[in-house]
């Protein structure tokens, strides 16, 4: 399972997340931290070599796989960040890094982020100057 928290800076989301972290382990219960699941994703054996061996095109892999799972939130993406490139860009990185983790969380563990994917996908889109697409997207 992951928890995250997002809210805007200073709002107490780190406190937050150390508090339940530490709540969890005291009822003897397995927490990670989201960057810990990412940084010991096994080698997925069953993508091509040419996948495995360039971090790059792994990582391009996981984009793809969140756009399948999440076409919606892709499609508003693409529609508002369209004058701005790299933000859409910025957000596929984003996207792919929550992949990692959504694929190889443990369900017997808990995985707690402070600041992940939602809190920075949400800061892009309020971000705009027209933010049509940000009730649509939450």
């Amino acid at each position: 399972m992951l928890v995250e928290f997002a809210g805007v800076p200073g709002s107490g989301k780190t406190t937050a997340t150390k508090r339940l972290a530490q709540r969890l382990i005291d009822a003897k219960i397995t927490v990670e931290s989201a960057e810990e699941i990412a940084k010991q994703a096994p080698e997925d054996t069953n993508l091509p070599r040419y996948l495995r061996a360039h971090p790059d095109r792994l990582l391009l892999h996981r984009y793809v796989r969140f756009k399948r799972r999440n076409p919606r939130i892709d499609e508003l993406a693409l529609d508002a960040f369209e004058a701005t490139p790299i933000r859409h860009l910025l957000f596929s990185l984003m996207a792919a890094s929550h992949q990692v983790v959504r694929d190889n969380e443990d369900p017997r563990k808990i995985a707690v982020q402070d600041e992940g994917f939602v809190s920075h996908a949400v800061a892009m889109f309020l971000d705009r100057s027209e933010p049509d697409h940000f009730d649509e997207f939450v």
